[in-house]
């Protein structure tokens, strides 16, 4: 089931902007207008922080919010979206957004269509006739996450059990510019598919590759942890972390470390 959710204030903004209606507009615009609240500034467009709209969205979810805009210009702002990922609807409105007055963008995030997993951060462009940066950037961050919440003690019992072999690899001393490898096992000992979500490193040096993302019940997958030592020196310390859809253990921790000695 996919969990679609609409915030109420969004709703009553959007009633008032049927075609052939005009946002109301209060006779003094300074009293509703606050350079604070419109920190961001992008040519003659002033714009709310928005980063936090989509944090906390489980994957199936459809959430629908808004981006407020306030156009800090003697002329009337044209705004449109020529080229958006299927995952995102942006309506402007209103699509000409009249000299130092207020509108909003309606922005709809499709997490299931975005296909992804934890920390994620798209870019899209927004063409204004602004004579002042007419092609602006909009940045979207959401966060995805499982959502457990609503398993019963069946589905619990059901449900898919990760275990690593081990949570730590010590290499020993080796030489600068070696290449770690290691072979890590994930097995799952539960009853159902384990899936492998995603799997992240503390850096760059440091990558986790397994043979399969789904793992049936009894089975395992192998994954291939890599430790490049190029540019480290001394005590190393890195963690791979692999995310799963087991409700009851969903991160899983392996560290792999060592000392790195300078190449002569």
């Amino acid at each position: 089931m996919r969990i679609i959710q609409r915030v109420t204030v969004v709703m009553m903004l959007v009633c008032i902007v049927l075609p052939g209606v005009a946002i109301t507009q209060q006779s003094d615009t300074t009293q509703r207008f606050s350079a604070d609240q419109y920190s961001i500034h992008n040519g003659h467009l002033h714009i709310k922080p928005y980063d936090h709209l989509f944090f906390e969205l489980h994957m199936n979810e459809v959430r629908t919010d808004t981006v407020f805009l306030y156009n800090h210009w003697g002329s009337s702002m044209q705004i449109s979206f020529p080229d958006l990922p299927p995952f995102l609807e942006i309506t402007p409105y209103p699509a000409l957004l009249e000299p130092h007055s207020e509108g909003f963008l309606l922005v709809t995030y499709d997490a299931e269509a975005r296909n992804a997993f934890e920390m994620v951060r798209d870019h899209v462009v927004m063409l204004t006739n602004d004579t002042i940066n007419p092609v602006k950037r909009l940045h979207f961050i959401a966060v995805i996450t499982e959502d457990f919440s609503g398993y019963t003690l069946r589905d619990l019992r059901n449900a898919p059990v990760a275990v690593l072999d081990t949570n730590e690899y010590h290499f020993g001393t080796i030489a600068q510019g070696a290449l770690v490898n290691y072979q890590l096992s994930l097995y799952n000992m539960g009853r159902n598919d384990l899936v492998i979500r995603k799997i992240n490193t503390t850096c760059g040096c440091t990558a986790g590759t397994p043979d399969k993302t789904v793992i049936p019940a009894g089975d395992k997958a192998n994954i291939g942890v890599y430790f490049n030592t190029f540019g480290r020196e001394g005590a190393q310390r890195h963690t791979v972390t692999i995310i799963t859809n087991d409700p009851e253990n969903t991160y899983l921790f392996f560290h792999i470390g060592g000392e790195v000695v300078a190449s002569e």
